[in-house]
């Protein structure tokens, strides 16, 4: 009865500095009271791949490990049971790690026993230690320090604590009903962002909801959440794809990136994590980042290896550019209840031409160009409404647009 318990978990794999720590902590009450050290052993990294139920990407990375525990106890004894006692009968809590049955006689034992001082007194509680030649004896709690080294409660919050390591452990993540893997909450938040558009807490101080918000309740909905954001709800295939591709590009992005600041540190310290922790609202930054650099990239790109931008024909004109790319969208809410979001593209065409636009996302070029992906290039035609400045470029401002190939 006194061998050494093995619990066996499973863990995030980014846990184990965790796991490590707080076993070290416990030792540490363990080693005051003059008790052996329990030990951890981690296996390999499994990483697994899955989809939640909006076809999200979930990838996960586990561990498997295993704690040795030693029996608690002193000179071969250790504590196996809690025995509560009252006029129904007792209750038998056995320690987390014992492997057996209590004999049946402790089922029906006397609350006054104790089998160390053996003073009859009327106890609540009393405690089952065990030893290998003794066999199992009823003590009273302040007996019970002969045997433990310390007190039973001490003893079986140690043994709680360790084998809870594993529950705790997995029930952490952004929210509270259930871990979060890192690539399903930058993919969500895509998709939140191409909806709804972008807001962050300081733009938020004094109206509105911040886009980190509303992405923590959407990865893990509420019947409220359902109800709310039902354009989420019914987004197609092709845009949870959509999402899932600039989760990858995003992640990929903010490893590869040489930005020393602490806001960036931070994002990518976030974006290593298997699943998201506490801070967990950097992330819902990567996939807007990730879009922002892909227009900074463009305009450098036709910078340094395009004419300047041009403006295209004249005010009122119809024309149509060749090979063009979408570098940036942004919708907005619509004027009216129950209109339909605007949307906002910018473009730059295969020779340099920088092109914007205004439409909604109901149109067929909302449609098309909103969740476009980043290498895909359009034949554009349009009427031309103005001729602007923007960021030092010349820009055609274009309207009644369409796709034609």
């Amino acid at each position: 009865m006194n061998n050494a318990a093995h619990i066996d978990f499973t863990i995030s794999a980014g846990q184990q500095g965790t796991v490590t720590d707080r076993l070290a902590k416990l030792n540490k009450i363990a080693a005051r009271n003059g008790l052996a050290q329990a030990t951890v052993t981690f296996g390999p990294i499994i990483e697994t791949e899955t989809r939640n139920e909006m076809g999200f990407v979930r990838i996960l990375r586990t561990v498997t490990g295993v704690i040795i525990a030693p029996p608690m106890g002193l000179d071969g004894w250790s504590l196996i049971a809690t025995v509560d006692h009252d006029e129904a009968g007792n209750i038998i809590r056995t320690v987390p790690g014992f492997v057996g049955n209590v004999p049946a006689e402790f089922r029906t034992s006397s609350a006054a026993r104790c089998d160390h001082c053996g003073l009859t007194r009327n106890r609540a509680k009393t405690v089952l230690v065990s030893h290998d030649a003794e066999g199992i004896k009823q003590v009273g709690g302040d007996c019970c320090r002969v045997y433990l080294g310390m007190s039973a409660e001490s003893v079986l919050m140690f043994a709680d604590e360790v084998s809870s390591i594993d529950e705790d452990m997995l029930c952490g993540g952004f929210g509270s009903r259930g871990s979060v893997s890192v690539s399903e909450f930058i993919a969500t938040a895509a998709l939140v962002i191409s909806l709804y558009g972008y807001k962050s807490k300081a733009a938020c101080d004094y109206s509105g909801t911040p886009t980190s918000q509303i992405v923590a309740a959407l990865v893990n909905p509420s019947k409220y959440d359902r109800d709310n954001f039902p354009e989420f709800f019914a987004a197609d295939e092709a845009m949870i794809e959509r999402a899932n591709k600039l989760a990858v590009a995003g992640m990929a992005w903010v490893a590869a990136s040489t930005d020393t600041s602490d806001f960036m540190q931070n994002l990518k310290t976030a974006a290593a994590r298997s699943e998201v922790g506490r801070n967990g609202g950097y992330l819902t930054f990567v996939a807007e980042g990730y879009r922002k650099s892909i227009e900074a990239d463009a305009a450098k790109v036709a910078a340094d290896t395009l004419p300047a931008s041009e403006y295209v024909g004249t005010e009122g004109a119809k024309v149509t550019l060749a090979g063009c790319k979408v570098i940036y969208t942004n919708r907005s809410e619509g004027y009216a209840y129950g209109s339909p979001d605007g949307l906002y593209i910018v473009m730059i065409s295969e020779n340099g031409t920088k092109l914007s636009m205004s439409t909604t996302v109901a149109t067929a070029i909302g449609q098309t160009l909103e969740n476009a992906d980043t290498d895909a290039r359009f034949d554009i035609a349009g009427t031309v409404k103005a001729h602007k400045l923007m960021r030092d470029e010349r820009t055609t401002v274009l309207t009644r647009c369409k796709v034609i190939s």
